[in-house]
């Protein structure tokens, strides 16, 4: 297949698959959701001339959906989790988050023990990431250490900013120590373009940046990070959106009509036994997890028609998303210049030295929820004390 690369064919192919797939119980959305590096297997070629407006296209297809769904989405989205045999979400994720952040933390203040942190939750939502980092406090009293702490949540929802406003004022920690947080109401693309380098000490996210296509978030991030700032990252991945021939298995699923579906095959020549074939590259846990992937897809859309007595079609999320391989992830944040490597960070940062793993499983059974850690590593690097 020859790609694609000039802008409006990309939109009228877009459209074209859209319109093939418009009579599942679970929308599509655009392709372009996909994440950037699979897009050459879809037929879309992405140039230095066209990366930016794909990926604004991109940007623009989540944003929409953030301001159509509602709370009913939601609560379909997590009866569907479990459904699907996620036995663990991103609730457990959120409390590994925060266990994480915490101990990095109190290892960075041991060494130095007048500094103060400055902590950044990119799209915290509802504020679930930061009361999790408060918990992980209260549970090991370290109320001193909370007293020099500060908090930044970066959210675009201002309902979410002011649920989570409401858990930091009420949480037990309150009691103890007053807690300096400050909402901001902003999308994290907005607001690191204008924060300044070196402002935070520590950046955090939970099930965000799968809604990410391209790594160009990451560069600010770093920068964004004292010269030993360090990033904790929990969110969900799989291969399903690698190639089409997956996603025409989950379209059958969500029940597609065969002449839709006729159409999805022509557009991407998938041939019989393509997905079989495909899913030998797999690892057994990538395996598992994308089996899950169409179990949770799967589920969504059955939610979405239980529910829509009370749901409006526009409220649906779409399915396509960034979801990428865990390991393309840890590439695109060492491209950005974060130190991933266990061995590497434990020589070189103080707050990895008694770490026993960075990267760590969520469900030990599959890789579909992942919490991993790096630094912002200088060039002259300190060690332990």
């Amino acid at each position: 297949m020859d790609l694609i690369t000039n802008l409006s064919d990309i939109k009228a192919f877009d459209e074209r698959i859209t319109r093939a797939c418009s009579d599942i119980r679970y929308p599509i959305g655009s392709i372009l959701r996909i994440a950037g590096q699979y897009l050459a297997n879809w037929g879309i070629g992405v140039t230095e001339e066209n990366k930016e407006a794909i990926e604004a296209l991109s940007l623009r297809s989540y944003q929409d959906e953030w301001k159509r769904t509602t709370g009913t989405t939601h609560d379909a989205i997590i009866r569907a989790t479990e459904l699907a045999g996620f036995e663990r979400g991103n609730t457990y994720m959120n409390s590994v988050v925060g266990d994480v952040a915490v101990d990095l933390m109190f290892a960075m203040a041991e060494y130095d023990k007048t500094r103060t942190f400055r902590l950044c939750d990119i799209g915290a939502g509802s504020g679930e990431t930061t009361k999790a980092i408060l918990d992980r406090i209260e549970y090991w009293k370290l109320y001193e250490l909370m007293e020099r702490f500060e908090f930044t949540l970066i959210e675009p929802s201002r309902k979410n900013l002011n649920i989570a406003g409401d858990k930091i004022e009420t949480h037990r920690v309150t009691e103890q120590v007053e807690i300096k947080f400050i909402p901001i109401g902003c999308t994290t693309h907005k607001f690191l373009e204008r924060v300044g380098k070196g402002q935070y000490d520590l950046a955090i996210s939970s099930a965000v940046f799968h809604h990410m296509s391209f790594p160009g978030y990451l560069q600010p991030i770093r920068e964004a990070l004292a010269e030993d700032g360090v990033v904790v990252i929990g969110d969900w991945y799989t291969t399903i959106w690698k190639y089409p021939a997956f996603v025409a298995e989950v379209l059958k699923r969500l029940g597609i009509g065969r002449y839709g579906l006729n159409d999805f095959i022509q557009m991407f020549d998938i041939r019989e036994g393509d997905a079989s074939r495909l899913e030998k590259e797999l690892t057994p846990e990538q395996q598992e997890t994308n089996k899950r992937m169409i179990a949770y897809v799967y589920n969504i859309g059955n939610e979405f028609v239980r529910m829509s007595s009370r749901m409006g079609p526009e409220e649906r999320a779409e399915f396509l998303e960034a979801h990428e391989a865990f390991d393309d992830r840890i590439g695109k944040l060492e491209d950005a210049g974060f130190v991933m490597d266990l061995k590497e960070l434990k020589d070189k940062h103080t707050a990895f030295v008694n770490m026993p793993n960075n990267k760590i499983r969520v469900d030990p059974k599959n890789d579909a929820a992942m919490v991993v850690a790096g630094a912002k590593v200088p060039g002259k690097l300190r060690k332990a004390a």
